[in-house]
């Protein structure tokens, strides 16, 4: 992906379909989340488990940041998408953006091809630390999460706290189209360092190309 292709931190972007257009954004910043493993799994949160995939992080902390597409035909901030749910360990500006590169958890074999969470109308980026949890704790991750929604002025995306698995350790939820195929994006800086780490909901750039 070209970086003119990357919506993160802009204002506007192009929504690509049957025609270009142009569509107006919003930045919404959730908090920061705690990766005390420095290892962050992404997964839809109802799969969160020992099988998720692993990405190294440069930090133990990452600020976490939601960017929504106003998709309405009037552009009037009558609906809005998740676009994308981003960690930042860098407010420096990104020179290059990649699929990213995760791990096995088990043999640590490294994806080196696009890494996608599949069938997932939630996404999540969370610590290592919430691999551990059994079925019941999962399920309690899924219902604190439709919890935190219910109660939050956000309906889109929420931030769900488990100090118990580490500390502070946060669990990352977001909504996007639906069930689908979504592809996980770093940045990086001139020396090749990660700035962040973005779930593309395909709804803005060229990437909408490839649903």
């Amino acid at each position: 992906m070209n970086l003119e292709d990357f919506y993160v931190g802009a204002d506007k972007a192009t929504e690509l379909g049957d025609e270009s257009l142009e569509v107006s954004l919003l930045r919404t910043e959730l908090g920061e989340i705690s990766l005390p493993s420095k290892l962050v799994g992404f997964s839809d949160p109802a799969f969160i488990g020992p099988e998720s995939l692993l990405i190294e992080t440069p930090a133990d902390k990452a600020r976490v940041v939601v960017t929504e597409a106003d998709v309405s035909d009037e552009q009037d901030g009558s609906h809005y998408r998740v676009a994308y749910l981003s960690l930042l360990f860098s407010d420096a500006k990104p020179v290059e953006v990649l699929p990213a590169v995760a791990r096995d958890p088990q043999s640590g074999d490294i994806f080196n091809e696009p890494n996608f969470i599949v069938d997932a109308g939630l996404g999540s980026f969370f610590d290592a630390n919430l691999t551990e949890l059994d079925a019941k704790g999962v399920n309690r991750l899924f219902d604190d999460w439709c919890d935190a929604v219910d109660a939050g002025v956000n309906q889109n995306s929420t931030l769900v706290t488990y100090p118990e698995h580490g500390a502070d350790t946060l669990a990352i939820t977001s909504s996007g189209w639906g069930d689908g195929v979504y592809p996980v994006l770093q940045t990086l800086g001139s020396n090749g360092e990660i700035l962040g780490l973005h779930l593309d909901y395909l709804v803005v750039g060229a990437s909408k190309e490839s649903e």
